[in-house]
């Protein structure tokens, strides 16, 4: 028996969709073919190079490459959304995500070279855009995986209607928009106080307060104003002393921010400056673009103490209560300029074991071997909390020592959030930090238990 084959009409509305649907997604497969071989031969050659370039343009080409992923994920993400719908909104889209993308690249660059007391708007501008698209990446991210969740427990596999696509992106766009709220709202540095015990501390340093501030990034979007508004503060908790451990000013010329260094010269005046001094150690950022060296000549002509690989006592009433040690960050090795040592080991032949030791150090991953040789507290940074959820997971699987105080033996070590930002003004699930560190005898403490008995 002959069997004759039925044919269905299409309805013209669903075949024109399916049309743009299948011309959308084979635009963007050829764009993806086309443009990720180079990206990978780019990303090899830069690993060739990687020893011969300056930091500063290592970091700008990662950036560019980073920062283009991120905005293309997105781009062909709302790509096939739109497509679907509407090939001009499609356009649309795809010009403002490029539009985003060029302008944070733009004021990244240029902004380096137009700063005077605060960053130029544009910058800020730039940053935010960062920050909006990164909320973006992360919203989509996690509206799909609920989607697949939903579809695999009710829908079981049933092709998305056209309301079920709009109200995903909605979703999308109002998750976005909320975490960009949230992540600029109230993220003026707030004082945190730290109580910590030490062992063999004389009596006469108990209550001794140390004030640390780390990874401010002044030049990128901290300045002028933001500063003051910290030196301000320090001031009035009156601190024995203050500590900065890195990361403090970001990219290469100084020069363009001496008026945002001169602030600190109000740390140098007799009413306001700590009795047992101020000292510094760098972070990835001084190093970067080779200017350490004009940074620290700066910084040494505000009376601020270099800490790089020393080791020096700090005394009250001639009495010594402490040592205290800093160390360089390790990528001072990568730098003709400022290569130093940054092995925390070199220090264990100098270290009095009579007196505690407190290392400065703006990387925790010191604190293995800092431990080792009899550090009993170390003040770091580098982490930043994380800054902006959920990059926590990938911070922490680089640094256990994430954030706060950790007490392993006889040594600790505290963490700071960091005192600026890292990139976007933003932060979401951290706070910015002003620490101020209050060091404990534990014989002391123990004989007050005992009178209290």
């Amino acid at each position: 028996m002959r069997q004759t084959a039925t044919h269905k009409q299409t309805p013209k509305s669903s075949l024109s969709t399916r049309t743009n649907k299948r011309h959308g997604n084979a635009f963007l497969n050829s764009v993806t073919d086309k443009i990720m071989p180079y990206l990978i031969a780019i990303i090899v050659i830069h690993q060739m190079w990687l020893g011969r370039w300056r930091a500063y343009y290592k970091w700008m080409f990662l950036y560019i490459i980073l920062t283009g992923l991120m905005a293309f994920f997105v781009l062909r993400r709302l790509w096939k959304e739109t497509m679907v719908e509407n090939k001009n909104w499609a356009i649309v889209v795809a010009s403002v995500i490029t539009f985003i993308w060029v302008v944070l690249l733009l004021g990244t660059v240029i902004g380096q070279l137009w700063i005077e007391n605060d960053p130029p708007l544009f910058m800020e501008i730039s940053f935010i855009s960062l920050g909006t698209l990164y909320f973006m990446a992360i919203s989509m991210v996690l509206c799909d995986i609920g989607d697949k969740m939903v579809s695999t427990c009710i829908k079981k596999g049933k092709t998305p209607s056209k309301t079920h696509r709009r109200t995903k992106n909605i979703i999308i766009a109002v998750l976005t928009l909320t975490l960009t709220i949230i992540s600029l709202i109230g993220n003026s540095p707030s004082v945190v106080d730290v109580e910590i015990n030490i062992p063999h501390l004389p009596v006469a340093a108990d209550g001794f307060t140390i004030v640390q501030i780390s990874d401010l990034h002044i030049g990128a979007v901290v300045g002028l104003s933001y500063l003051e508004s910290i030196i301000d503060t320090i001031i009035q908790l009156k601190p024995d002393i203050l500590v900065m451990t890195g990361n403090i000013f970001d990219y290469r010329y100084s020069y363009y921010y001496e008026p945002q260094a001169d602030v600190f010269k109000k740390l140098t005046q007799p009413t306001n400056k700590p009795p047992n001094g101020i000292f510094f150690v760098p972070g990835s950022s001084e190093h970067f673009g080779g200017g350490t060296r004009t940074w620290l000549g700066l910084l040494e002509s505000y009376e601020i103490i270099d800490l790089r690989n020393g080791y020096v006592p700090i005394a009250k009433n001639n009495e010594t209560l402490f040592y205290m040690a800093g160390t360089d960050d390790w990528h001072s090795r990568y730098f003709y300029e400022s290569r130093s040592v940054s092995d925390v080991t070199l220090l264990k032949p100098h270290l009095n074991v009579q007196f505690p030791n407190i290392l400065l150090s703006n990387s925790p991953s010191y604190f293995y071997d800092a431990k080792s040789i009899g550090i009993d507290l170390q003040l770091s940074g580098r982490t930043m909390g994380g800054q902006v959820f959920p990059m926590h997971f990938l911070v922490y699987f680089f640094y256990p020592y994430f954030s706060g105080l950790y007490e392993e033996g006889k040594s600790a070590i505290y963490v700071s959030q960091g005192t600026g930002f890292w990139g976007p003004p933003m932060r979401l699930l951290s706070k910015s930090e002003i620490t101020r560190v209050t060091l404990r005898a534990r014989e002391k403490m123990t004989k007050n238990n005992k009178d209290d008995l």
